[in-house]
């Protein structure tokens, strides 16, 4: 396996996806980031998605567990035990069949306008993850706003930015 260091920026956003899930205990995980001043988003990349509805979808602040991560600022679950209604409500539940998902706001890097939410959930188990695996995915915030600080949204697509966002 390559070294990190010489991984492109997709094939790093992918193995971090790939990892956030695994470390968690889901199959699935994305990352959205917020692209318009009125706190909507797009999604940037999935691990272990099972429809390509996602790549339609818009984030919504409020809307969704993405979306009340982000209005909220702190982590939010939605499972049988947490937050039940959005099981039927959250777009993104909906369209990969999660059984439960936990989203976890990525604020903007320094100078720079569009935070993130990654997500990760899975569609087997439907209790809530565990708080001390939160905190374990939580203290990789700084690589997390790293990878979404190379993505920047033009013309309809995501487009990988060389140099950390510039270029």
């Amino acid at each position: 396996m390559e070294s990190w260091e010489a991984l492109n920026g997709y094939d790093r956003l992918a193995t971090a996806l790939e990892d956030a899930a695994r470390e968690l205990g889901g199959d699935f995980a994305a990352l959205a980031k917020l692209v318009l001043p009125d706190r909507r988003g797009r999604w940037i990349s999935t691990y272990g998605a099972s429809s390509s509805r996602l790549a339609r979808m818009e984030l919504r602040s409020g809307l969704g567990v993405g979306g009340m991560a982000i209005r909220l600022g702190v982590p939010y679950q939605a499972s049988a035990e947490k937050n039940a209604h959005m099981l039927g409500e959250c777009p993104v539940m909906l369209a990969e069949r999660l059984a439960a998902a936990i989203a976890i706001p990525l604020p903007a890097p320094a100078n720079e306008y569009g935070s993130s939410v990654l997500v990760v959930g899975r569609r087997e188990e439907a209790h809530s993850f565990e708080e001390i695996k939160i905190r374990q995915i939580s203290s990789k915030m700084p690589l997390w706003i790293e990878l979404s600080a190379l993505w920047r949204y033009d013309g309809g697509k995501w487009n990988f930015m060389m140099n950390g966002g510039v270029g």
